[in-house]
This record gives C-alpha cells, sequence and structure tokens, in this order.
C-alpha cells in the first residue's frame, strides 16, 4: 500500500483550503507468494512550493514523480487543485508461501 497525504492553501483572498489523504494499492503479489519488503529510497517524500500560475507543476523526489496543480482558473481551491504521484523505482522483495 502507498499511503498519501496533501494539503493545499490559499494564501490569499478567502484563504480556503484543500486537504485529503488515501491508501493506494501499488502492487500485489502473485497467487503463492507474499510481499516480505519493498525497497524505495527513500521511501517516503515531502514536497512544498508555492504555485504562481495555472500549469501542471512536475516535482521530484528521489522515488517519486510528483504532478502537481495548486492554482486552478476557477474560483476556489477546490475547483481543480490535484495531486498525481507516480513511483519511479522500488523493489518489492517477494518469498513462496
Amino acid at each position: 500500500m502507498c499511503e498519501v497525504y496533501m494539503k493545499a492553501e490559499q494564501t490569499e483572498a478567502d484563504w480556503s483550503t484543500a486537504e485529503g489523504e488515501w491508501e493506494t494499492l501499488v502492487y500485489r503479489a502473485p497467487d503463492g507468494w507474499r510481499i516480505t519488503g519493498i525497497c524505495a529510497d527513500p521511501p517516503f517524500c515531502h514536497q512544498q512550493y508555492i504555485d504562481y500560475d495555472d500549469d501542471w507543476d512536475w516535482l521530484f523526489c528521489s522515488s517519486f514523480i510528483f504532478r502537481s496543480q495548486g492554482q486552478t482558473p476557477g474560483e476556489d481551491i477546490n475547483d481543480g487543485t490535484e495531486v498525481w504521484i507516480q513511483i519511479r523505482c522500488a523493489e518489492v522483495e517477494i518469498e513462496k508461501e
């Protein structure tokens, strides 16, 4: 499982905040096998930045790529603030059950 948390805060106008967290399945071991470890270096990442436009921003952090859009053309922060995450490299250790 991959745990994701994001928070976006508008730094002017009405000071809106959008926040969310979720888990997503990254890999499922084949039948008859079990996961004994996941090696990502580092196994976590924290990114913080200020978005000045409506374009997507790309942030890189070792094992992860983030595509984020904090400012959108809409009237409020919840009109389109998004985070997209891709795991670039991770080794999964599995063994026969």
